[in-house]
């Protein structure tokens, strides 16, 4: 299982109400494999967990047993991507 953290930072101009709004909205998150987005689906409409400083989670994400896999994964939510790598990903994966 594959837990995914990141960090939601929003535009400066936004007054502490709105930025409250964001934090509060219940968002989905779709994660690929690879940099680009675009390939093969890991998981689609994950919910994102956001605390109110914009931080954010994804637990239990099941990764496929097929091999070979992506040593990166790309998650994708409100129209924004993050990339991270997989640590302690297999010495097989594809760099």
């Amino acid at each position: 299982m594959l837990t995914l953290k990141g960090k939601i930072q929003p535009q400066k101009m936004l007054t502490s109400a709105e930025r409250n709004e964001l934090f509060s909205k219940s968002l989905t998150a779709n994660v690929t494999q690879g940099v680009t987005g675009t390939g093969l689906p890991i998981e689609t409409n994950a919910i994102l967990t956001v605390q109110k400083n914009g931080n954010w989670t994804l637990n239990n994400i099941a990764l496929p047993n097929d091999a070979p896999f992506s040593c990166k994964v790309t998650v994708d939510f409100e129209g924004k991507k993050s990339t991270r790598t997989i640590a302690r990903a297999p010495k097989d994966c594809i760099k």
